[in-house]
């Protein structure tokens, strides 16, 4: 993480120089035009509006970036100082506690030990970043899979769940351990389920379907199924699984407090659109993220059994 963030800055600094490169350029070039004299004024004038119009743009980048970069500084100097002044009352509000000079130091010791470097160094990227730590090109299903590993808890919010049959064995697993699966689709006999199918079959690849939703969604409930099947009946409870009936807003594959998140491009798959990855459900981005998942969790309704399917998805059709 930390050698992204020095790439980046790097980059950064490497745009600045050549928006710098390129206004020193059209100035001079500007001046070196208006200086030639047997240039027909018609061309003159056309060379001339040209470069006016285009020296403001790397000049309001310039500008754009200066400001960007001090208010950066600003909102880091701010977090620093909150931080600190958050230690000094704690050390103060020990200190005025009648103990031994032994106990102050332990006191002190011990406040000190919660604001360790590390712990200073997260709370200002959480701040800074909004919980990214990364964005990817696409969902990568074995880096998902091992995360699912060494999880207590996984959640799936998508239209329909493409790499399902891939990731089949490992929610096994974590049903097994007791752990709790939570999988939200679309609705497949919705007018919105509709409009994605339009979307993926008009503008993607011949592979998508005119249904492609719904058999997408019918096809991962037969999966869910025979999950259902392979785990001992005691935890098959921990396996939750919901049809919502509302607009998608996004992509999200979530294992306890790390979050995939994509979004609904025409003609492309979300697993295979970049994936914004948001650690932690306390940052800005992972509260949205959960209040997200949570509303439409909240609004779909549940089967009893997923292996009978088919039988309750149409006394669904009532309920929506």
């Amino acid at each position: 993480m930390k050698r992204q963030t020095e790439l980046l800055a790097e980059v950064e600094r490497l745009i600045f120089i050549v928006a710098i490169v390129a206004l020193i350029t059209l100035v001079a070039t500007y001046f070196v035009v208006s200086s030639i004299q047997n240039i027909p004024p018609g061309i003159l004038e056309f060379l001339k509006s040209i470069l006016t119009n285009l020296i403001p743009v790397p000049f309001l980048f310039i500008l754009s970036f200066v400001i960007y970069r001090r208010i950066q500084s600003i909102r880091h100097k701010n977090d620093t100082e909150k931080l600190s002044e958050l230690l000094v009352e704690d050390v103060v509000k020990k200190l005025r506690e009648p103990t031994t000079k032994i106990g102050h130091l332990l006191k002190i010791e011990e406040i000190l030990s919660k604001f360790d470097i590390e712990t200073m160094s997260q709370l200002l990227k959480e701040a800074h970043y909004a919980g990214i730590v990364a964005v990817h090109q696409s969902l990568y299903d074995k880096d998902f899979e091992k995360l699912i590993g060494r999880s207590k808890k996984v959640t799936i919010l998508n239209t329909w769940i493409p790499n399902l049959d891939f990731l089949a064995d490992a929610l096994v697993d974590a049903l097994s351990k007791k752990n709790t699966v939570q999988i939200l689709m679309l609705y497949p006999n919705s007018g919105i389920a509709t409009l994605r199918s339009e979307a993926l079959h008009r503008f993607g690849t011949s592979k998508f379907q005119e249904n492609q939703v719904r058999s997408g969604v019918e096809h991962c409930l037969d999966v869910l199924s025979d999950i259902a099947e392979r785990v001992d009946e005691e935890n098959r409870k921990y396996l939750q699984i919901k049809l919502y009936n509302a607009m998608p807003s996004i992509s999200v594959y979530n294992v306890d407090e790390h979050f995939f998140v994509s979004l609904f491009f025409h003609g492309q798959l979300a697993i295979k659109a970049p994936q914004i990855e948001v650690q932690s459900e306390t940052s800005i981005l992972g509260k949205s993220v959960s209040r997200e998942v949570a509303m439409l969790w909240s609004i779909g309704q549940e089967f009893s059994d997923v292996r009978n399917w088919r039988t309750e998805i149409s006394i669904m059709a009532d309920k929506f």
